[in-house]
């Protein structure tokens, strides 16, 4: 695709503006659900933040998780193929107090969001949650009590990009850990002559992508 670039030059008192084209594929501007993995190592997909709202001034809670997929592998982004795994990351920050004393004050700490559960029993650490009624997204954090979170026990999302294929009256809870994400389909674009995948979702509980955003990975 190509686009109109304009020069302005001023002249004389007077501003000259001179056109040019230029192509889009150029300057590497990809649509919201593409992937360019041999340049960005992570592909954002929502953010979600905890403000805790109880009285207690000694007991709070602020949060924020940028959730992101990544290459499990990470040089498996420049050598796309079917079946190479992801998996999500979260990018925290974040400072809380439990009692008298700061308990966790940091930035941008990465997170497996696949990990098991913590202080618990629990098979997951995360869960997300989407309710049927209002087709939002949670991300809750599972412990043995509020002095075991560290990003809170409800942490609501900007966005809602999965879905269930079998979804609960009210709402339906996924357990991270038993969430896997492989490229598929790959195959050359006619068009760009670039490799391009889709990303599939293994899941006990039937986690897809929403009809409206189906991510694309591209080389």
């Amino acid at each position: 695709m190509l686009a109109l670039k304009l020069l302005f030059i001023p002249i004389g008192g007077s501003i000259v503006a001179l056109s040019g084209v230029s192509s889009f594929s150029s300057l590497d501007w990809d649509l919201p659900n593409t992937w360019r993995a041999s340049s960005k190592s992570n592909f954002p997909l929502f953010t979600c933040k905890h403000i805790d709202t109880r009285t207690e001034k000694s007991q709070w809670i602020e949060s924020e998780l940028l959730v992101t997929l990544k290459f499990k592998n990470d040089g498996d982004r420049h050598n796309l193929k079917d079946d190479v795994q992801l998996e999500l990351q979260g990018i925290g920050s974040v400072i809380s107090s439990w009692g008298t004393q700061i308990k966790h004050n940091f930035k941008s700490r990465e997170e497996n969001l696949h990990e098991g559960g913590v202080g618990t029993g629990d098979e997951s650490r995360y869960v997300l949650t989407i309710f049927t009624t209002s087709n939002k997204t949670r991300l809750s954090e599972l412990g043995g009590g509020h002095d075991s979170y560290v990003y809170g026990d409800e942490i609501d999302c900007n966005k809602t990009l999965f879905a269930f294929s079998r979804p609960d009256t009210t709402q339906t809870e996924q357990h991270l850990k038993n969430v896997k994400f492989f490229l598929s389909n790959c195959a050359n674009n006619k068009t760009s002559g670039r490799l391009e995948c889709q990303i599939k979702i293994e899941s006990n509980k039937g986690l897809e992508w929403r009809q409206e955003f189906k991510p694309i990975v591209i080389s």
